[in-house]
């Protein structure tokens, strides 16, 4: 209706408002990491992770098998030590039994010294034992001992001599060759004799002074007590051997670089050392010597002292030590191996035989082969490095680019494109870059067809704008032209209505009210008739 379009504006539809967002949750989030970083650093961990166990695993399994063969190692040469020392201590028991025998037999008689005499120069000739003697109760003794020089000599003490004992060298043939010297000697009061006679039974003697070397030496002997059908005893036939050669032999055995043995008894005392020639200290004149043993906690041998002391620190005691012990101990500030054999041949030896290695001897070579490896696992980490580090670039570089594209685009240069070059061509990367190129074309074609429309929707806004202006004008015109019609209507309503003194009838009230018309239905020619006729009816 025409009312409706004079009250209806000109305006814009208001815009539609977005609905209200709910403040979002607060999440926490952790420090955001490059791209490189995340690709290389869980492949770097794991990479020196397992250089370092290979590394270490590899040290480990060394040290274990250097345990394991330093523990074999010295139970092999302990074991040769005992073999040697045994056999060397056999020999002569043997030789014993055998002259034993003789004796027995009526082969050999004990008063005939010449016979004797002969019968020890062919044991000695055969090298079966080094100094074969016999002393009877009388004092009386013969004996014949081989040198190391090769000389055979005759030592002999008879009633016509005594207290002399003479000394005679032989020949070749085993006869008195050259007198040489007498001293005042006593067999009954020699260690081995004194042995024999106690134990009253086929014994090894305990570790003395050699009598003929002017107690330069120290020696031992497996002794055999004679006695008469009536239990009275006539002498002891002794087989003396010199510890010289079993210090010998333990020099001359190659263990390690460092490594050392030695041979104790149970009282502590050395009885051989690979590296004190002379286990013993000889004290006083020519005339007048004596030797003193020496024991080996207190020894001039620094690792020979100390290991000493740590069994006896172990242990207690010497006597204490029952069977092999392996054992693994610091000594003067490093570490040794420790291997401890008793040595016992059931006649009264009970010596300990000691082998010390130092673990360097051996993590020599194993601490070579440790940086060896250590060189290996750092080369193989910087080299895995430097190929995760490449390999992550590969596939950091490309998406850098695409990221730095996509910030251009989104700044407005729709005509940026990327452009990927790489060492290593990855499918994945590339197919990437030809959708992105191709999606940057898009847009900018969209952006393009995008502008053109709103160009064209503006112009037709535009004129429909102009239009609605118009429109709205003639509206405000035809409006006014209402507005005057309906005041000549409402002048014409009003007149047709009856004055006050038309409506004074007596004996009624009246009262009327009249509202006139805002709104005028119909066109104008329909009203204007109804108008008409309504005045000439003369209503």
């Amino acid at each position: 209706m025409l009312t409706n379009l004079q009250k209806t504006q000109l305006s814009e539809p208001p815009l539609p408002q977005p609905p209200e967002k709910a403040s979002p949750t607060k999440v926490l989030r952790l420090n955001k990491f490059p791209l490189r970083t995340v690709l290389i650093i869980p492949f770097i961990i794991p990479i020196l992770a397992s250089t370092g166990l290979v590394g270490w695993l590899s040290f480990r399994n060394a040290q274990k098998a250097i345990d394991d063969l330093a523990k074999q190692l010295n139970s092999e040469i302990s074991s040769r030590i005992e073999q040697q020392v045994l056999t060397y201590l056999n020999k002569p028991y043997d030789v014993l039994q055998t002259t034993y025998a003789g004796v027995q037999s009526g082969n050999l008689k004990l008063d005939e010294f010449d016979g004797l005499r002969r019968y020890f120069w062919q044991v000695v000739q055969s090298e079966l034992a080094n100094y074969p003697s016999f002393g009877n109760e009388q004092g009386e003794f013969v004996g014949v001992e081989r040198l190391e020089n090769g000389t055979f000599q005759l030592k002999i003490r008879t009633n016509a001599t005594a207290p002399e004992r003479e000394t005679y060298e032989l020949d070749d043939e085993g006869n008195q060759k050259k007198f040489l010297k007498s001293s005042k000697y006593d067999p009954r009061e020699r260690p081995w004799y004194k042995a024999a006679k106690q134990a009253g039974k086929t014994s090894s003697s305990p570790i003395f002074p050699a009598f003929s070397r002017q107690n330069t030496s120290l020696e031992v002997a497996s002794v055999k007590p004679i006695y008469e059908s009536n239990g009275k005893l006539l002498g002891v036939l002794c087989m003396n051997i010199t510890l010289v050669r079993i210090t010998q032999f333990i020099e001359k055995l190659y263990i390690s670089p460092n490594g050392q043995s030695f041979i104790i008894e149970r009282s502590g005392d050395l009885v051989a050392s690979s590296t004190i020639p002379q286990p013993f200290k000889v004290i006083g004149q020519e005339n007048d010597r004596h030797i003193e043993r020496i024991p080996a906690d207190k020894s001039s041998n620094a690792t020979l002292k100390a290991t000493a002391q740590h069994l006896l620190e172990r242990f207690g005691n010497f006597k204490a030590i029952n069977g092999s012990q392996q054992l693994k101990a610091q000594i003067n500030g490093a570490w040794h191996y420790i291997q401890v054999l008793p040595i016992q041949d059931g006649r009264g030896i009970d010596w300990l035989a000691v082998v010390v290695v130092p673990e360097n001897d051996f993590m020599a070579r194993i601490n070579a082969n440790t940086h060896t490896t250590i060189l290996l696992c750092l080369l193989t980490f910087a080299g895995a490095t430097v190929i995760i580090i490449l390999t992550a670039s590969s596939v950091t570089r490309p998406i850098l680019k695409l990221t730095k594209a996509s910030k251009e685009i989104a700044a407005g240069n729709l005509d940026n494109r990327v452009d990927i070059t790489n060492f290593i061509e990855i499918k994945e990367i590339d197919t990437l870059e030809h959708s992105f190129n191709s999606m940057a074309g898009q847009l900018k074609e969209s952006f393009e067809t995008l502008e053109d429309k709103v160009k064209e929707r503006t112009a037709e806004l535009a004129t429909a704008n102009d239009e609605i202006i118009t429109l709205n004008q003639r509206l405000k015109e035809d409006n006014l032209r209402m507005g005057a019609e309906l005041d000549i209507v409402r002048q014409m309503q009003q007149m047709i209505l009856p004055n006050a003194d038309e409506l004074e009838i007596e004996g009624l009230d009246i009262a009327a009210y009249m509202e006139a018309a805002d709104e005028v239905g119909g066109d104008y020619y329909d009203q204007g008739k109804r108008i008409s006729n309504a005045i000439d009816k003369g209503i």
